[in-house]
C-alpha cells in the first residue's frame, strides 16, 4: 500500500492520498445533500409552518425538471474542452462555490413574507440549488472517477471511499444539526446559521478533491479526428437507454434512494409522534450512519470474493429484511435501533459497491456501440440521488397532507399517524424490494476483463 500515486498510467494502483482526496468530494456533497434529505421537509413544515402537501408537490415538480438538467449537464461535460485541471475538475471548481452559496438560501425562507411569496421562494431557491448548482457539482464529481483510472478494482475502491466519506459527512450532520440549531437560539435563523457552517466546511473539502486528484484518461473527443464522431444529445441518450447494465443500475439506484430518503425524512416524525420523543431521532440516525460506515469499510471483502453485482444484491436483500422487521417492532425503542442498524448495513454495502458500477457500465457501452458518453452516463449517479430523493420528498409531503398532518399541532390525528407509518416503513420496503429485483441478473463482472482488454487494444492501435 502506497501513500502517493507515482504514475500516470491509466491502470495504475492509486495511493491513499489520492483516494482520500477523491472521497473528500463526496464528503462535501453530502453536507448539503444530507441536510436537505433529512431536515428540509421538517424545516418547511414545523419551523416555517408551510403546508406539507404543497411542499411535496413543489418537490415533485422540481425533480422532474431536475432530471433533465442532469442529462444536459452530462452532455455539456462530454462536449467541453480539456483545461489545465482536465475536464471534470474544471467544472467542479466552477460550480462548488455557487452550490455552497445557494444551499444557504434553501434554509433562509423569509419569515415575514406572505405564504404565496414563501412558496415562490421555496421553489426558486430549491431549484437553483439542486437543479443547477448541485447538478453541475454532482455530475462533474461522478465523472471524475472515470477519468482517474480504468482499473476496475481501483474504481470499486474509489466507490467505497466516496461512500465512506459521504457517510462520515452524514454522521456529522445528523449528530450536530439539532445541536447547532439549539446553540444558535433554536429559531428559523438558527437553521440558516447551521447551514452556513456546513457550506463552509463543504467548500473546503471540494478544494481538497479538486487539487488532490488527477485526470489520467484523456478525452478522445478532444482530438480533431473525433470531433465529427462526437454523439449528439439525442444519440447519447439513445445509447444510454440501449445499455442494459447502465439502465438497470440507474433505475435500481434511483428507487433505492427513494426508499432511503423516505426513511431519513421520516425519522423526526416517527420519533416525535409514533415513539413519543423527538430526541430519539439523532440516535436513530447515528446508528444508521455508524453501521453504514462499518459496512462500507467491509465492502471490499465481498466485492473481492463474489464481485460487485453479488455484493449489491446482498446489501439490497438486507435492506428488504430490515424494513419488513420494522412492521413487527413498531415503536419499541430497542427494536427500532436494531432495524436502523440493519438499514445501515444494507444501505452501506449496496451504495459502497454500486458507485463503482457506473464506470464499468459505460465501458460496456463504449465497447458495444463504439461511442464514449461518460458525462451523460455519469449523470445517472446524480440523477439517481436527486430524482430519487426528490420524488421521495414529494411523495412524503403529499402522504402527510392526505393524512391531514399539521406541523403546528401538539398532537396528530389517527390518519396523520398512519401517514407517518406509510412514509417511514411501507414505502421504503416497496422501494427496497424493487431495487433488489432490478439487480437480480446483473452479471457484467464476468464479462468486464475481456471488454476492457478489447477497448485498450483498440485505443492503443490509434
Amino acid at each position: 500500500m502506497k501513500f502517493f500515486t507515482n504514475s500516470d498510467d491509466v491502470d495504475t494502483s492509486l495511493g491513499i492520498a489520492e483516494r482520500t482526496a477523491y472521497g473528500f468530494g463526496n464528503f462535501a456533497n453530502a453536507f448539503m445533500f444530507i441536510a436537505i434529505a433529512v431536515y428540509l421537509t421538517y424545516y418547511y413544515t414545523n419551523v416555517v409552518g408551510l403546508n406539507a402537501a404543497i411542499i411535496g408537490t413543489i418537490m415533485l415538480v422540481s425533480r422532474c425538471f431536475d432530471g433533465v438538467t442532469d442529462l444536459c449537464m452530462g452532455y455539456i461535460l462530454d462536449h467541453s474542452k480539456e483545461g489545465k485541471l482536465g475536464k471534470t475538475r474544471k467544472w467542479l471548481l466552477r460550480s462548488c462555490i455557487p452550490f455552497a452559496i445557494t444551499g444557504i438560501f434553501v434554509f433562509m425562507v423569509p419569515q415575514n413574507a406572505s405564504d404565496v411569496l414563501k412558496y415562490v421562494f421555496v421553489f426558486l431557491s430549491y431549484n437553483i440549488c439542486n437543479s443547477f448548482c448541485y447538478t453541475a457539482v454532482s455530475v462533474s464529481y461522478n465523472a471524475l472517477m472515470v477519468k482517474i483510472t480504468r482499473n476496475p478494482m481501483e474504481r470499486g475502491i474509489l466507490g467505497i471511499f466516496l461512500m465512506v466519506f459521504s457517510t462520515i459527512s452524514g454522521l456529522i450532520v445528523t449528530s450536530t444539526c439539532l445541536k447547532f440549531v439549539d446553540f444558535f437560539d433554536g429559531d428559523a435563523a438558527a437553521w440558516t446559521k447551521t447551514i452556513i457552517v456546513y457550506s463552509v466546511l463543504g467548500l473546503a473539502a471540494h478544494m481538497i478533491c479538486i487539487f488532490g486528484t488527477k485526470e489520467r484518461i484523456k478525452d478522445e473527443n478532444d482530438t480533431p479526428s473525433s470531433k465529427s464522431e462526437t454523439p449528439s444529445f439525442k444519440e447519447s441518450f439513445s445509447l444510454l437507454l440501449k445499455n442494459r447494465y447502465w439502465l438497470t443500475t440507474m433505475l435500481s439506484y434511483t428507487i433505492y434512494w427513494m426508499g432511503y430518503t423516505l426513511m431519513n425524512s421520516g425519522h423526526m416524525y416517527y420519533a416525535q409522534y409514533i415513539m413519543g420523543d423527538a430526541n430519539y431521532q439523532p440516535t436513530m440516525a447515528n446508528v444508521i450512519q455508524i453501521v453504514t460506515l462499518a459496512a462500507m469499510l467491509l465492502a471490499y471483502i465481498p466485492m473481492k470474493i463474489w464481485g460487485k453485482g453479488t455484493s449489491v444484491r446482498i446489501g439490497g436483500f438486507i435492506a428488504v429484511v430490515s424494513f419488513a422487521l420494522q412492521f413487527i417492532v413498531g415503536a419499541n425503542y430497542v427494536g427500532v435501533l436494531i432495524c436502523c442498524a440493519l438499514h445501515g448495513f444494507g444501505y452501506g454495502l449496496f451504495c459502497a459497491v454500486i458507485g463503482g458500477l457506473t464506470p464499468d457500465n459505460l465501458d460496456y457501452g463504449e465497447w458495444k456501440y463504439g461511442k464514449d458518453v461518460t458525462g451523460m452516463g455519469c449523470a445517472a449517479v446524480s440523477f439517481g440521488q436527486k430524482v430519487g430523493s426528490g420524488l421521495a420528498g414529494g411523495i412524503f409531503g403529499i402522504i402527510l397532507g392526505l393524512g391531514n398532518y399539521d406541523g403546528m399541532a401538539a398532537t396528530q390525528s389517527a390518519s396523520a399517524l398512519l401517514a407517518i407509518k406509510v412514509d417511514y416503513i411501507l414505502l421504503p420496503l416497496i422501494c427496497a424490494i424493487l431495487s433488489f429485483l432490478l439487480m437480480w441478473k446483473y452479471d457484467l463482472d464476468k464479462k468486464l476483463p475481456q471488454i476492457q482488454a478489447e477497448l485498450k487494444a483498440k485505443k492503443d492501435s490509434h
